[in-house]
């Protein structure tokens, strides 16, 4: 069925979407005195042509998942099995399934300008939804509570957007766009990201890989003693002697951080860390260790590597792997996964793609080599993790932006919204505040690794000195906190490059911090109750705005995973580009 209307505004928007079948022509099939009816439900004027209470209907669209929720399981069940989805669970798990294959579940404005995923086009025409459509929008009054989901744009949300053509204001450290990369779709199992599959085994060995490490010496430290912990971080600077995008973490701070003893997240970790000589000097560093906070949570025995440095010799990094997965397999586990420095919540994954920059704050930097370093001994793509590019003055100039922003301020005061900054003056209350959201937000995404409270202080603590409270996000539903945000100013800005706060370093980065340009975007969650309403796009736009009265013109949202679709797509919405990919590489073992 593929109804169109007389309406000259709504032929345009049916030619604009090609041959694709559009839900406006599921509305074209119902009487005008039924769309009559349903614009009285949804408050909105119900007089004029048929063609004109079509466009008003689908500017206020109703989403699939409402329209599903109002069904019997029988029905929900029969609709399931015509489109050859699992018809088993109750009737929240088949409405999941039955709005992610016909991707028309979000609302408000996480969809809004966003492209569609693939679909085929009979999905859209099929009788059954044109029934769900009319048993719940036309067939039932909606209630105004919060758990109705606000209502879309039709234009915005699954029409293709005008092409606008726009002058971004320059940045002068803004990255060149990498090269367009289609985005995972979602697995309806893992919709946040599914565990890493098909990784090689270990053995046979690769062919690439070198046996015969003769020549190179592996001496396991302690990094619970001060010189060990040294020793660690001088070997790296000389890798990258000449890099100019090469900013070295403070050293104060990895200090701390390696010390068991200042760092509460230790307490989980067994590692073994490694340095790797030949002729007589250091020339390699890598931990292997196991996480047993991981394995509790996720019922497994993973291995992981990180603090992965070397020279461009195979067989130093050959030298290194080989020891750390051989204590791995002693400590039982049965894959290894890096880098990971130690878990998602600290820094992870490998640059491979975009070198011409320096790394934003608390990002990992590499040479190109490394890959093939990795690579070369049997290691796989486990996952990749996307950067994003954010140019904030383009961003909210852009008209598409602009039509969301005001979707925004409707939305506000329709649902209760309100999104405010986090106050530093009563730092712990709020800290208690963002620890319960994050493990209740963060809990289904892959890697997952469940933060203790004293942990959560002890990482807030150690970030209070450089934060903004502007950029500092909690956004609250009637009251209720459902979600949150932490934006960074990128500190590596005015960073002393050799990581050493004295004699001198200070000085740069105590009177530079307001004069930072860019920003990260590093944490942004939602309860799961509370997702594909919009919420995660609001956040966008009010750091994006409050970021631009900070004097910021641009900055990095990242990382997300590759297959974390539904994050990935609103941030495309805000115009953000792939500007970054990271790899984390594994092994069966």
């Amino acid at each position: 069925m593929a109804h169109r209307s007389g309406g000259k505004r709504l032929e345009r928007r049916q030619e604009a979407a090609g041959s694709r079948p559009r839900p406006a022509w599921l509305a074209g099939a119902f009487a005008s005195t039924q769309l009559g009816a349903a614009l009285d439900r949804l408050g909105l004027r119900s007089s004029g042509s048929k063609e004109e209470r079509i466009e008003r209907l689908v500017e206020s669209w109703v989403p699939p998942r409402e329209v599903a929720e109002g069904i019997e399981l029988t029905e929900l069940r029969d609709v399931a099995r015509e489109l050859e989805l699992k018809t088993s669970g109750a009737n929240a798990e088949i409405v999941e399934r039955i709005t992610n294959h016909f991707a028309h579940d979000r609302d408000l404005v996480v969809v809004a300008a966003l492209p569609e995923p693939p679909i085929e086009p009979k999905d859209l025409v099929r009788p059954q939804f044109v029934a769900l459509f009319a048993k719940r929008t036309l067939g039932r009054p909606r209630d105004n509570g919060v758990s109705q989901a606000p209502l879309a744009r039709f234009d915005a949300a699954v029409l293709p957007a005008p092409t606008v053509e726009t002058s971004p204001t320059p940045i002068t450290s803004a990255p060149e766009p990498m090269e367009a990369t289609a985005l995972e779709k979602p697995s309806e199992e893992h919709p946040f990201g599914a565990p890493p599959k098909d990784l090689p085994p270990l053995d046979p060995p690769a062919p690439t890989r070198i046996l015969d490490t003769t020549g190179v010496r592996i001496e396991r430290i302690d990094l619970a003693k001060k010189g060990d912990r040294k020793r660690f971080l001088d070997m790296v600077a000389p890798l990258y002697a000449g890099d100019p995008n090469y900013i070295e973490p403070l050293r104060m701070e990895r200090m701390q951080f390696l010390d068991a003893k200042n760092n509460i997240a230790l307490r989980d970790i067994e590692m073994y860390a490694m340095i790797a000589h030949q002729n007589g000097r250091p020339v390699g560093r890598l931990t292997a260790h196991v996480d047993r906070a991981y394995d509790r949570y996720h019922g497994t025995r993973s291995g992981w590597f990180g603090f992965f440095e070397c020279i461009n010799d195979r067989k130093v990094a050959h030298a290194m792997f080989a020891e750390g997965v051989k204590w791995l397999k002693e400590k039982g586990a049965v894959d290894v996964v890096g880098p990971m420095n130690f878990n998602t919540n600290h820094q992870c994954g490998l640059l491979i793609e975009n070198f011409k920059r320096p790394a934003v704050v608390e990002m990992t930097y590499n040479p190109q080599y490394y890959q093939e370093l990795i690579e070369s001994f049997g290691f796989g793509k486990a996952k990749d993790l996307y950067a994003w590019w954010i140019d904030v003055e383009a961003g909210i100039q852009n008209p598409k932006v602009a039509r969301i922003n005001k979707l925004a301020d409707r939305v506000r005061k329709r649902e209760g919204v309100v999104i405010r900054n986090v106050a530093v003056k009563d730092f712990d209350r709020e800290v208690k505040t963002m620890f319960d959201l994050y493990n209740e937000a963060w809990q289904k995404n892959w890697g997952f690794v469940p933060v203790s409270e004293d942990e959560f202080i002890h990482i807030a603590k150690n970030l209070k000195p450089i934060v903004r409270e502007e950029l500092l996000l909690v956004v609250e539903v009637k009251g209720r906190p459902v979600g949150f945000s932490v934006t960074l100013p990128d500190v590596n800005e005015v960073m002393p490059k050799d990581g050493k706060l004295f004699p001198f370093g200070w000085a740069g980065l105590v009177f530079g911090l307001k004069k930072i340009k860019r920003a990260r975007l590093m944490v942004l969650g939602m309860v799961p109750e509370f997702r594909k309403r919009g919420l995660e796009a609001l956040m966008f736009i009010e750091t994006a705005v409050r970021a631009k009265q900070l004097g910021m013109n641009g900055g990095e949202i990242g990382w997300t995973l590759e297959d974390n679709w539904l994050i990935n797509r609103a941030i495309e919405s805000m115009d953000g580009r792939l500007d970054r990919r990271y790899r984390l590489f594994g092994l069966t073992l």
